[in-house]
C-alpha cells in the first residue's frame, strides 16, 4: 500500500475545537467543545487565500456534495457547526487511494447558535481566523482493514492554529468509476491545539470535539 506524504496547506484549524481565556478548563467528560459566545471582536475575514493547486492527476474535492462538520459541547448544551468553504484532493493508483487532503477556511465557520457565537469562534479565543485562515488534514497512511464497517485506518496530520498533531482514526473509503467517497467521525482535543477558552464559570466548555467528514472527490 503506498504511503502518501502530503503537503500541509496554509495554517491552522480544521474542523473544530473551541477554547481560550480566563480560568483553567477541566478535562472533558464527553464529546466536543462549543461555547456561549462572549463578546466577539472578530468580524468575518474578507481576504480569503486562493485555492491551492492540485497535484497532477488528482481528483478535486466536490464542495457541493462534501461536508466538514463538528459538534462542540459545554456543561448545559451542545452546538453543531461546520465550514462553508472547503477544498482538497485525493489521488488514485488504479482503485487504491494513495493520498487525501482536506483544507477548511476558518472564517467560513457556521454554527446552529447565534450570530454572536459564530463570530466568537472566528476570533482569537478559538479559530483565530485573522492569523490562521486555513486548517488542513493531510493523510500520511491509508491502511486497508478486513471486516467491520470501516474500510481503512487513516493516519495523518491535522494542522490547527499553527499546531500540527498526528491523528489515527477509522474511515470508510470507496472508489466508484474514478470517484472517491470518504466518511469518518472522530474526536480531537481542543487543548492540543492551544484552544483553551474555558467558557463561563458556571457553564464550562468540554475539551473533546467531534469531527465529521463526508467527502466526495471527482475529476
Amino acid at each position: 500500500m503506498p504511503t502518501p506524504i502530503l503537503a500541509i496547506v496554509g495554517t491552522a484549524t480544521l474542523a473544530i475545537a473551541l477554547a481560550g481565556c480566563g480560568e483553567t478548563t477541566p478535562e472533558a467528560a464527553e464529546p466536543a467543545a462549543a461555547v456561549d459566545a462572549a463578546e466577539s471582536t472578530a468580524p468575518p475575514t474578507d481576504a480569503e487565500p486562493a485555492p491551492a493547486a492540485l497535484p497532477a492527476g488528482a481528483l478535486a474535492l466536490d464542495t457541493a456534495s462534501s461536508k466538514v462538520d463538528f459538534t462542540g459541547a459545554k456543561i448545559t448544551a451542545k452546538h453543531q457547526g461546520g465550514f462553508e468553504r472547503i477544498e482538497g484532493f485525493a489521488t488514485l493508483d488504479g482503485v487504491t487511494v494513495t493520498a487525501l487532503e482536506v483544507t477548511v477556511h476558518t472564517a467560513s465557520v457556521w454554527t446552529d447558535g447565534s450570530d454572536r457565537l459564530t463570530a466568537h469562534l472566528r476570533d482569537a479565543d478559538f479559530f483565530d481566523a485573522a492569523n490562521h485562515p486555513t486548517a488542513t488534514f493531510a493523510a500520511t497512511e491509508l491502511k486497508p482493514l478486513d471486516g467491520g464497517e470501516a474500510t481503512h485506518r487513516v493516519t495523518g496530520d491535522l494542522t490547527l492554529r499553527g499546531v500540527t498533531k498526528t491523528l489515527t482514526f477509522d474511515a470508510t473509503l470507496a472508489v466508484n468509476d474514478g470517484e472517491v467517497l470518504g466518511k469518518a467521525t472522530f474526536p480531537i482535543d481542543r487543548q492540543d491545539y492551544g484552544i483553551a477558552y474555558p467558557g463561563k464559570p458556571d457553564d464550562l466548555i468540554k475539551d473533546e470535539v467531534e469531527l465529521r467528514l463526508d467527502l466526495t472527490f471527482r475529476v
